[in-house]
């Protein structure tokens, strides 16, 4: 099983079995440290954090009014970026999983009470046949600082283009939150201190034949991390990877991939090019503007070579180096990402500059 299936099935189990029964290590209050398994039941050394009290209260839709539901709350690391997301899994009539059988995702508008009585709005996604409620990125943090604040929280979950849909549900004695979730973060393996080239990798070119073409670019080897904005999300996850290369005429070209949710590919899927005002921040807090564009039917952000100069100087500096991406013709349309250490840069850049 997936990791994915692995987290249903244990929520499907502990949903419908006392909260008290076999209480595993690690477990600290109403919180557990969870390890996921791989297909074959051995250890990952990978971690999850679980809430571990049944949780219950009431759904509507078009067809039923305060049914029973039971749910479950898991908080997660994405793979990806290493940020913290959560995610909750409904049973309508205490077994009947929700999902989304849609191929598109379904956006659900959340409010939170905290334990001090004050309110927060999230935004929450059943991504294109998902079976989980994911909140990610800045909901994710007013999440966690909601649950920081002890108490009990109250959320109540509204399907954006339906509102009859809806969930309400409490989290109670959350006080132990703290001290398991700052366990779990701080029990992270630390990676080796990276190499002189830092985050940057020179590749050379394959053909057809998996053959050595002679010919090279430069690729970001860890993603940078932030958020994406549109009509129906202003904090969606994101992750980006940024290459850069010559065309035929030897000038300098980029192009930026960015990451929905840190997995789904974004791609241009119309016949006609659209245009992004960019804007790149440097170490020292220096911005400059620079144009991208997606091509009809691209995946990548193109940087052309009379753009591609504010970005190289950015991370020639080194530091952290922010972007900011606007489509032109829909500004509800952004991108913002960081790197947080472009540190090697420079070395890479005149190792290829050489080739």
């Amino acid at each position: 099983m997936t990791k994915k299936c692995i987290l249903l099935f244990l929520s499907t189990i502990l949903c419908l079995c006392s909260a008290y029964a076999c209480a595993e290590e690690g477990s600290r209050g109403v919180w557990s440290l969870n390890e996921y398994i791989d297909e074959f039941d051995m250890a990952t050394d990978d971690m999850f954090l679980s809430y571990d009290q049944p949780l219950t209260g009431k759904y509507s839709n078009y067809a039923v009014t305060d049914g029973l539901l039971h749910a479950r709350i898991s908080c997660l690391n994405d793979e990806v970026s290493g940020n913290p997301y959560f995610s909750i899994a409904l049973y309508q009539q205490g077994t009947r999983l929700v999902t989304n059988s849609n191929a598109i995702a379904e956006y659900y508008d959340i409010t939170i009470k905290d334990g001090f009585g004050s309110k927060s709005t999230l935004t929450g996604v059943y991504n294109g046949m998902g079976e989980e409620l994911l909140i990610e990125g800045g909901s994710a943090a007013t999440l966690i600082n909601a649950l920081r604040a002890g108490g009990t929280i109250h959320f109540y979950l509204e399907r954006r283009d339906a509102s009859q849909v809806n969930f309400t549900f409490a989290m109670h004695d959350v006080y132990d939150f703290v001290a398991v979730y700052d366990h779990w973060q701080q029990a992270k393996i630390i990676d080796p201190a990276p190499a002189a080239d830092g985050i940057w990798e020179v590749v050379e070119y394959i053909d057809e034949f998996d053959l050595p073409t002679g010919t090279f670019y430069i690729a970001s080897t860890v993603p940078a991390t932030g958020t994406y904005k549109n009509a129906f999300t202003d904090d969606g996850a994101l992750t980006a990877k940024l290459y850069l290369f010559r065309n035929e005429e030897n000038q300098e070209e980029m192009a930026i991939q960015l990451f929905k949710d840190g997995k789904y590919l974004t791609e241009n899927d119309e016949p006609i090019a659209y245009y992004y005002d960019s804007v790149v921040m440097d170490a020292n807090g220096e911005k400059e503007k620079f144009v991208g564009s997606f091509h009809a039917r691209s995946t990548e952000l193109y940087v052309g070579p009379s753009q591609t100069k504010p970005v190289i100087d950015a991370l020639l500096g080194g530091g952290t180096v922010r972007f900011s991406l606007t489509r032109r013709d829909a500004k509800i349309i952004r991108y913002i990402f960081t790197f947080e250490d472009v540190s090697g840069f420079d070395s890479v850049y005149t190792e290829w500059s050489q080739k």
